[in-house]
This record gives structure tokens, sequence and C-alpha cells, in this order.
């Protein structure tokens, strides 16, 4: 509740706070390097990189126990791509499997944030950040961005995503600060009126959220937003494909970027669709060393972040695919799925939308939404460790319940493990129906 309450008072006073005040220093930092010219960007990723290498050998675990070189000939090396090579490929599952092997001995102590997602492939992701990294993966959104003069903490937004969600019964939206918060599970005929309304009477000059919560909005309104004229719409955190970039940007008829990332945060890339010319991801350089490793003629996205040093994941196998150009445009992003449920009412909700609450990864490695018929939906669970007990599975069998029974009829199944797609990953939503 004090958590919620802090939250409700940071969004609604920050307009008025400085921002040397509300940003770490390295916030600042970064935004000015993203404004650098490409050789000072080039000078300063290579120094990074070398840092965080040569950081990891000599604090994180994972790495001291394996790599062994030398922390200063790693900093006189002649390039940090010469030196990762000596680094082995990272799992995922190896990852996951031991997160606290990864944890650089220079934070074990100090307080960190948490941060927890399934991602496209329903596998639970536990990483630990300072807020100065925080910052600093924001400075990356905020140079994007600014493009459209979106600033996170003055610009009016209209906010689509999960940190939204209301029960079913509840008013759709809520204002909090300089947001108007519409909760995705509403987009639905019954609060047509009231949505048009509140969007109406707020005006936002932004719309901000989930691909696929953005697209039944859209749906909702018939292809046609009235009266609403955002300068942008800013996209992240699922894949999104391009008829929907389409369809989203006709109707507000305004911009639209999308962002690829992932909650390890080893790489991101944008792209963007104005006045109908769609461009391809782009990796930016300064966050992350990315790579590519091909495997059965698929070219697999490596990514290392030039940033963390509290948590390094050094040549990250993201599951994710798509060949990277030597001006880092990725062709053809693939790997990554985003479906649809249909509920009781024959509403279509995004399947992502779908997942078990944080606490529970501490029981649960991964987990798999599959619906055979309307308002259905099976939740196939893979224990962590040790198979979950009957109070157990009733408690997080009560807990999906309760946020989404409004919808759907919902069982948890616990199973020895979730088959892999042909390309290596776990579909976190399988719809049968047609």
């Amino acid at each position: 509740m004090f958590a919620k309450q802090l939250q409700r008072a940071y969004f609604s006073y920050r307009r008025y706070v400085p921002s040397r005040i509300l940003y770490h220093p390295e916030y600042f930092r970064v935004g000015r390097l993203l404004g650098a010219s490409v050789q000072e960007q080039s000078r300063v990723a290579d120094l990074l990189l070398r840092e965080l290498l040569a950081d990891a050998v000599t604090h994180v675990p994972y790495y001291r126990e394996r790599v062994r070189i030398d922390p200063q000939a790693i900093r006189q090396a002649t390039s940090g791509a010469e030196v990762i090579r000596e680094f082995p490929y990272l799992e995922r599952q190896t990852f996951m499997d031991a997160p606290e092997r990864f944890l650089s001995d220079r934070y074990r102590w100090r307080p960190l944030h948490r941060a927890t997602s399934a991602g496209s492939t329903g596998e639970g992701i536990v990483v630990w950040r300072t807020k100065r990294l925080i910052d600093i993966e924001m400075a990356f959104f905020a140079s994007a961005w600014s493009a459209y003069g979106f600033r996170f903490e003055r610009s009016r937004t209209l906010r689509i995503a999960r940190d939204a969600l209301r029960p079913i019964d509840a008013p759709p939206t809520w204002i909090q600060g300089n947001r108007l918060m519409l909760s995705p599970r509403h987009t639905g005929p019954r609060w047509l009126d009231v949505i048009r309304r509140d969007i109406e009477a707020f005006a936002p000059d932004y719309v901000y959220g989930y691909p696929g919560a953005v697209d039944d909005l859209v749906r909702l309104f018939g292809d046609v937003i009235p009266g609403v004229h955002p300068k942008a719409v800013l996209l992240t955190s699922e894949h999104v494909h391009d008829d929907q970039l389409h369809r989203i940007s006709k109707a507000f008829r305004a911009p639209v970027s999308v962002n690829y990332g992932m909650t390890e945060r080893t790489s991101i890339a944008f792209r963007e669709l104005r006045d109908g010319a769609l461009t391809p991801y782009r990796l930016e350089p300064l966050y992350g060393f990315s790579e590519n490793r091909l495997q059965n003629g698929l070219f697999e996205i490596i990514g290392t972040s030039l940033w963390n040093d509290v948590m390094p994941l050094i040549r990250y196998r993201t599951a994710d695919y798509g060949r990277i150009a030597a001006d880092g445009t990725i062709s053809q992003l693939d790997g990554r799925g985003q479906d649809y449920l249909i509920d009781r009412q024959g509403q279509r909700i995004a399947g992502q939308m779908i997942r078990i609450d944080d606490h529970s990864w501490d029981l649960v490695r991964t987990y798999q939404v599959r619906q055979s018929h309307p308002g259905g939906c099976r939740i196939l669970i893979v224990p962590r460790q040790e198979p979950l007990d009957s109070t157990q599975l009733r408690a997080l069998q009560a807990w999906l319940q309760n946020q989404w029974g409004m919808h759907f009829d919902l069982t948890v199944e616990q199973v020895p493990d979730i088959p892999l797609t042909a390309s290596g990953k776990r579909r976190q939503v399988i719809c049968e129906l047609p």
C-alpha cells in the first residue's frame, strides 16, 4: 500500500521537481553522448565494453571462475571486440538457474531494484538494478522520443499497459500526474463511451503503451479515434506486427515509434513509422555490444549491455533472431510471438497480459497459457525446483482468477516441462481457436 501511495505522489509531483534531482547524473551524461559524433560514441562504447569485461572477471562469480584473463590486460587491449571473444555465450537457462552468480560482489549488500518478466517466451527472468541503471535506460528512451517533443515528466500521456490494470468493475481510467491511465482489460464495448469521454477530456499529446493494448483501443473505436490528435504513439514491451503499426498510425494520424528490448537489457533498438514509411529496427551501439550467432541458418541476436555492472550478462543468447547489418539495422526480426485470447464475451485480449504474480517466480520457472475454447484458459506451470503443493497451487489459481475471472475460467496445471518450438523458444501463449 505504501509503495502505491509513493508511486502516486511521484507521478503527481515530478513535473515540479528539477531534473537534476529526479535523475542520476549518468542520465545527463548519456544524453550528451547520444548527441555526440559517431566517432566519439564508438570510442566511449569501446571503453565501456573493456571496463565492463574487466570488472566482470574481477567481481562477478560466474565470470571470475570461467574466464581466465587479467583485468588489466583487458583494459589495455586494442578493442573490446577482440577480448569479448574469450567469453563464452551465455544461455538463458544458465542465468535463470543461478541469477545470484551474476550479481557483482560490489553490489551484493547494496539496496537494489528487482525487475521480473516472463517476456514472450513465458520464462521467468529476475534481474537486479540500481537507480543509476534505471535512469541510464530512461535516457535512451528520452533521447529517441525527444524527436517527437516527448518528456517523461511533463508530456500529457495516455498510458495503456500493465501498470494501468484495474478490476473489471472499476472505472477504466484515472489520472496519475501527467498521465491518463487506461486499463488494457477495459478496451471493450461496455466502456466505449466512458473511454471516449475521458480521453477527449484529457486531450493527451502522446499515446504510450503495449502494442496489443493500443491496437485493441483502435479496434474498439473502429480504426478512427475521434477528438484525439497525439504528436506520436510510443509502443514498447511487445513484438508488434507491421499491419498493427499501420493501423495504429492511421487511427491516430501520428508517427509511431516502437522499440525492441528485453528485461535482461542487453540490447535495445528502435524503429519508426512516419508518413507511411517504416524503418527497420536499428540497434543502439552506445547501449550494448551486439553480435550474430549463426546456427542452423538462423542469425540469433547476442547482446552485452555496456552499462550493467550490477548484473552483467555478457554474450547473452536472446533467443531472438534477425541478421544485424554493419550499420546496426536488423533485417526481419523474428522469434517473438504475440497471440490473443477470446474471453466469454468474445472479446480479444492480448495473451501477454495474463501472467503470474511477481512473487510466484521464486517457485515457478516457466509457464504457458493455452486456450482451446472461448472463455477458458489453462495455465501450465513448470516448478523451479520442488513441485508445488496443493496449497501453493490453490493460492496461485486464486490470484489468477481474481485478476482475470471476469473474462476466463482458469485452471492451473503443473507439468514437468513445456516443449520448445522449432526456433528454440517456448511460446507464452498458444491459442488453438480459429
